[in-house]
């Protein structure tokens, strides 16, 4: 029981790490699009927020978003 425990512990850590790394490297092609693509003005602070809800709410466009790959599906 102690070895499933421990297993089960360190999976769940190793999951949340890739699951935090993903959500970085997502957030950073999310901030180069936004800063590529995006007709205007943007404040350096709009680009360096800490999640991408955070950064579309700063932009103050009501029209661009972000979706995840299920969102977009369902979408369809």
């Amino acid at each position: 029981m102690i070895a499933f425990t421990v297993f089960y512990l360190l999976t769940v850590f190793h999951n949340a790490a890739v699951c935090a790394q993903l959500d970085e490297e997502i957030l950073e092609q999310v901030r180069h699009l936004v800063d590529s693509y995006y007709v205007g003005q943007i404040d350096s602070d709009v680009l360096n927020t800490g999640t991408i809800d955070e950064l579309f709410e700063k932009l103050g466009e009501p029209y661009s978003g972000y979706m995840t790959q299920e969102q977009y599906r369902q979408l369809l």
